[in-house]
């Protein structure tokens, strides 16, 4: 399976204890490009435990070497999102759910991921 992360999930996933890595293992997993921009946004401008958050997740990912896929300049991470065909996107964004029509993987009971 391939799994696209947004930054919502990301978040979730620390602030929930999930380890994400240990059950997305052996699956091919990517973020988009702009994710990694908002997360160094959050870092530079976000709330305290958002910045620490951000922190640990973009060192994961780079530890992790985790694939980035590009995305226009114009193009929003969400656009993006909903644009991709063949992708479970990993999402907890209300309005990105409505927007995306192919399987989505989401954090249930703030505990367990569930593909849906």
């Amino acid at each position: 399976m391939k799994i696209v992360l947004d930054t919502n999930f990301l978040i979730s996933c620390l602030k929930f204890k999930i380890d994400f890595l240990s059950e997305l293992s052996g699956e091919d997993i990517y973020i988009i490009d702009k994710t990694k921009e908002e997360l160094e946004k959050l870092i530079k401008g976000g709330k305290a435990k958002d910045k620490e958050r951000s922190k640990i997740i973009l060192a994961l990912l780079k530890k992790k070497k985790i694939k980035t896929l590009k995305s226009s300049p114009k193009e929003t991470v969400d656009d993006k999102l909903a644009k991709l065909k063949g992708y479970i996107i990993a999402t907890q964004d209300k309005e990105l759910k409505k927007r995306i029509r192919g399987r989505k993987l989401i954090i249930r009971a703030q505990k367990k991921l569930e593909i849906r």
